[in-house]
C-alpha cells in the first residue's frame, strides 16, 4: 500500500501504530485496535506484523492477554491470537515459523511465561513456564536460542538479575 521507505511505531498509550514515511519523516497512516501495545515485530517476507497486546485502556495495565496479527497491506487487524498475561515483547525465528511471546504475568519468580505461535497456523503450539518479569528477548541469529531478560516484579521486590536462556533445538 505504501513505499518501500516505511517504519512501524507502537503507540501504547494512543493504542495505535504511526506508518511514518521515513524519507519525509512524516506519519502517513495509523492502524488502530489495540490495548497498550508495546511492541511488534515483522515476518521475514514484510506482510504480516505480529504486535503484542500487554494491557493498557481497555483491560487494564498488565491484564492483556493477546498478540495481534496485521495485515500489513491493508494495515489492518486480521485475527487476535490468546497467549500468557501481559505479554511483554516479542521475537520471531529467522524462518519467520515462529513468533515467540514473553509474558509478564506477575513478575515474581518462576510465574511468567513464553508462548510459541506458529504462524502457519497462528496458534499457540507450546506455554515454556519458569520466567521471572521477562521484559526483553532475543533470538540467535539460527534461531536455537533465546535469551530472555528477567526484570522481576513491577515492586521492584524481588527484581531481576538473570537472563534466561532457551534451548530450542531440543
Amino acid at each position: 500500500m505504501y513505499g518501500e521507505y516505511i517504519a512501524y511505531v507502537t503507540n501504547s498509550a494512543g493504542a495505535t501504530i504511526s506508518i511514518i514515511d521515513i524519507a519525509t519523516n512524516t506519519v502517513i497512516g495509523t492502524i488502530s485496535g489495540f490495548d497498550g501495545l508495546s511492541g511488534m515485530i515483522i515476518t521475514p517476507d514484510g506482510t504480516t506484523a505480529y504486535v503484542n497486546n500487554y494491557g493498557g485502556p481497555i483491560a487494564g495495565s498488565g491484564n492483556g492477554t493477546t498478540v495481534s496479527i496485521v495485515n500489513l497491506n491493508m494495515n489492518t487487524i486480521v485475527g487476535t491470537i490468546t497467549v500468557g498475561l501481559a505479554p511483554a515483547a516479542l521475537a520471531i525465528s529467522p524462518d519467520g515459523a515462529y513468533v515467540y511471546s514473553i509474558n509478564y504475568v506477575t513478575g515474581n519468580p518462576g510465574t511468567s511465561t513464553m508462548s510459541v505461535i506458529q504462524t502457519s497456523t497462528n496458534t499457540v503450539i507450546a506455554t515454556i513456564p519458569g520466567f521471572s518479569g521477562p521484559f526483553g528477548i532475543a533470538l540467535t541469529p539460527d534461531g536455537n536460542y533465546a535469551y530472555v531478560t528477567n526484570f522481576g516484579s513491577n515492586n521492584f521486590a524481588p527484581y531481576g538479575t538473570t537472563v534466561s536462556v532457551v534451548n530450542f533445538t531440543d
